[in-house]
Order: C-alpha cells, then structure tokens, then sequence
C-alpha cells in the first residue's frame, strides 16, 4: 500500500490492483472520519480495506487502507470518496492542503 502525493494529484496503488491517480483539484476535502460501516459487500476485514466499501451516509467509498472505521483519511472528490491510511495522518493531510493550494493558485495565475 503506498500512496505518491506528487505536485499535480495524488496517486494511490496496492500491489497490481489498485493504481488510482487523484488530480489534487479534484479533491475537495481531506479530513480524518470515524466510519460506520453498512451491511452491504465490500472487502472490509479487520485491519484491511480495499476496493470499493459502503459506509452509512457517505455510500461507496473506494478504500485503500490498514484502518477500517477509525480514524480513516477521507478525501471528498468530484469523483467521490477515498479512504486511505497513511503512516502520519496529520502531516500527509498538512503537505496534501498545502500542495492543493499551490496547485490552485498556479491555475489562477
């Protein structure tokens, strides 16, 4: 599980099944959520979630992380939402802000 945060998107991959590529202006907001899980299908166990996962009020999330329900990173994007794990949430969600508003203000110039 790795995830690349590069200047233009954020590239997620899990060995060869999950390689999805995020521009950064697509994501609206990143933050860290408790998530309670629905009873439909998904590849939840503990300790893993991938692929697509339905959680009550948010619906499919497309999940590539070690954390389940708590404390998952959330991104809400325009193509909806991705729950990741990274090793140091508060410092990924920090330089993540900070390279979407760079990203932001290059295209306004």
């Amino acid at each position: 599980m790795r995830y690349d945060l590069g200047a233009e998107e954020l590239a997620i991959f899990f060995g060869p099944f999950i390689r999805w590529r995020i521009p950064l202006g697509a994501i609206r907001t990143v933050q860290t959520e408790n998530l309670t899980p629905s009873f439909r299908a998904g590849t939840r166990m503990p300790g893993l979630a991938l692929f697509s996962v339905a959680y009550n009020g948010l619906g499919k999330v497309r999940m590539c992380s070690t954390k389940t329900i708590r404390d998952v990173v959330l991104l809400d994007t325009d193509r909806g939402f991705y729950g990741i794990s990274p090793a140091d949430p508060e410092g990924f969600i920090r330089e993540l802000q900070r390279r979407m508003a760079t990203a932001r203000s290059h295209r306004s110039a």
